[in-house]
């Protein structure tokens, strides 16, 4: 069972707190264990749109304020230093849908091209 925005970190604190043994199949666990789990997620955890506005939020500053991280989202290139010549495809695809979700400016090919090559057009000489 997964839930958006509680990782593996965040379900064995939970499992602590509660009690309950991480590494345990969810066939074996009784019934009135669930309502203890999920009434203990909805107090704790924030819900899902609320981790996805906080994101969106986070990536939209990021682009306002101008910085190198805010420009690859809105080229939809990865943003931590990863390769891009042979990989990135699947950042291309995610990042294509997160500017449509959280309505973020893709930049142009021109300007992409611009920024590229340090400000000056390709194709023009000095």
């Amino acid at each position: 069972m997964s839930l958006y925005g509680i990782g593996r970190t965040q379900a064995f604190r939970l499992c602590g707190d509660l009690g309950l043994n991480p590494f345990q199949k969810l066939d074996h666990i009784p019934e009135t264990d669930f309502e203890v789990i999920k009434s203990k997620i909805e107090t704790t955890f924030e819900p899902q749109h609320a981790v996805m506005k906080r994101m969106g939020d986070n990536i939209l500053a990021k682009v306002r304020m101008g910085s190198y991280q805010g420009l690859r989202h809105q080229m939809c290139l990865p943003c931590h230093g990863q390769r891009t010549r042979s990989n990135a495809k699947t950042q291309r695809k995610l990042g294509q849908r997160r500017a449509e979700l959280f309505n973020i400016p893709l930049l142009s090919k021109k300007a992409k091209q611009n920024i590229g090559s340090g400000g000056i057009a390709a194709g023009s000489k000095k």
